[in-house]
């Protein structure tokens, strides 16, 4: 506990109580000096489904994306770029 303290610049006794809160929520098991992921399947297989639906929307989404980037992209070189002669 005292290196998460350390690493995120927090009282030791914050640490303790959220890992506490995440031990009561089932989240994680708490050993001595520490603690690790629990293993539950029920949020695995929500984790993975949920990255698989809706990949139609994602993909429009992600081209739109692109497109407003290279647009942006674009105008900041007209932008930059001195006005021709």
């Amino acid at each position: 506990m005292a290196n998460l303290a350390k690493l995120f610049k927090l009282a030791g006794v914050t640490v303790r109580q959220d890992l506490e809160k995440l031990e009561g929520d089932g989240m994680i098991l708490m050993e001595h000096g520490g603690a690790k992921l629990k293993y539950n399947e029920d949020q695995v297989r929500s984790l993975l489904l949920s990255h698989q639906q809706h990949l139609d929307k994602k993909a429009l989404i992600a081209a739109g994306a692109w497109n407003l980037t290279k647009l942006a992209v674009a105008l900041s070189w007209m932008l930059a770029s001195p006005p021709p002669k």
